[in-house]
């Protein structure tokens, strides 16, 4: 995904979140991820904007869940959504430093995981 102001990789993984604090409880899942953020794309209430979050994160293929804290960093809400032609939701930063190089790994092994599905469906076709 283009943006010239993000200045991590994104990848647009479908991957549900499980997301807390002490006034709010959710489970949504990403429309993307990176080693910095995510995007979690929702049409139902938000944390507060600026509010701290416990996330869960529950990378599929075996990769087993992976917690930290995030910030709510920006709010699209439905209205401004269509609006702009743009998908619902939150955008969040991940906070912990010493958990972003593990997230690095997990996102990495997940586009290996699916360049390796993509290639199988590629020679399948070809077969």
């Amino acid at each position: 995904m283009k943006n010239e102001r993000r200045k991590d990789t994104r990848f647009d993984y479908v991957i549900r979140i499980g997301v807390t604090n002490a006034d709010f409880m959710m489970e949504e899942f990403t429309k993307n991820i990176s080693k910095g953020g995510m995007f979690l794309k929702t049409i139902s209430s938000y944390p507060a904007l600026n509010s701290e979050i416990k996330l869960t994160i529950f990378f599929p293929e075996g990769l087993g869940e992976f917690k930290t804290i995030g910030r709510v960093v920006y709010i699209i809400e439905e209205e401004e959504a269509a609006r702009r032609k743009l998908d619902p939701g939150i955008g969040i930063q991940f906070l912990v430093a010493d958990d972003i190089k593990k997230l690095e790994n997990l996102i990495f092994e997940l586009s290996l995981i699916k360049a390796r599905q993509e290639n199988e469906r590629f020679k399948k076709k070809d077969s």
